[in-house]
């Protein structure tokens, strides 16, 4: 039986990585990694629905899987939130949607990211270097902003999954990013959910390449480099969407 093609759909500093390097270390080459971004070999970004639909296509050929981000903006699509709507509701037979739920963590870290271009460590040599920069101050009323757009989106993507049929799965960075017992039974859950091949490897195997200490690249002391870190703990922290420091 042919495998369900998957789509997880996720946030950015969400872990989404760390997944789809595990569900990879599970079977070779099984999720293609955010192959809608722009980037690599001068790829052409996708303008509308046809060319989403050939591009898709093209991917379902050779995976079983791909990780997708998206952001309130719409991108990495330059026509707003249009196809990512289209490639939630259209492209997969199941769907894993991603997310976070200390969400003010994850727009900071996000903006952290964005203003040194430096979204993944490769070792604990660059991981410390990266933990030594300083930061400009942040805007709080961007940053309240996207906590409420982020909420919005979340709960109409769950609304879409629900109408359209699309089996779906639901998890968050904080489920994946456990102690390392409760993170193994949290991965092979989601093995389970894409009907992976069952002679999987061990999960020592399985865990090197997700290397938990380098997935998280921002912490307290990160924020802590923040000029304006009190301000935003003070205005955007909230027990519904999380807090810098507590």
């Amino acid at each position: 039986m042919k495998p369900p093609k998957v789509l997880i759909f996720a946030l950015p500093r969400t872990g989404s990585t760390s997944l789809a390097q595990a569900i990879n270390a599970h079977t070779q080459q099984w999720c293609a990694i955010e192959p809608l971004a722009p980037g690599p070999n001068k790829r052409a970004p996708i303008k509308n629905e046809a060319e989403l639909s050939v591009r898709m296509r093209q991917i379902w050929e050779q995976y079983n899987a791909i990780k997708h981000i998206w952001h309130p903006s719409g991108w990495p699509f330059e026509a707003g939130m249009k196809l990512n709507k289209c490639l939630l509701s259209e492209s997969a037979d199941k769907v894993i949607l991603l997310w976070r739920r200390n969400i003010l963590r994850r727009v900071v870290s996000c903006e952290l990211s964005m203003q040194v271009n430096i979204w993944h460590v490769s070792n604990s040599r660059s991981l410390e270097d990266f933990r030594s920069r300083d930061f400009k101050a942040l805007d709080v009323e961007s940053i309240q902003r996207q906590l409420t757009e982020e909420v919005s989106f979340l709960t109409q993507w769950r609304t879409i999954l629900t109408e359209c049929g699309v089996e779906w799965m639901e998890i968050t960075y904080e489920d994946l990013l456990q102690p390392n017992g409760a993170q193994e039974i949290e991965f092979f859950k989601v093995f389970r959910f894409l009907e992976m091949p069952k002679d999987s490897p061990p999960w020592p195997n399985i865990s090197a390449v997700v290397d938990v200490p380098n997935a998280r690249i921002h912490d307290s002391s990160s924020y802590r480099r923040i000029p304006n870190f009190r301000e935003i703990e003070e205005k955007a922290g909230a027990d519904s969407t999380g807090w810098l420091f507590h």
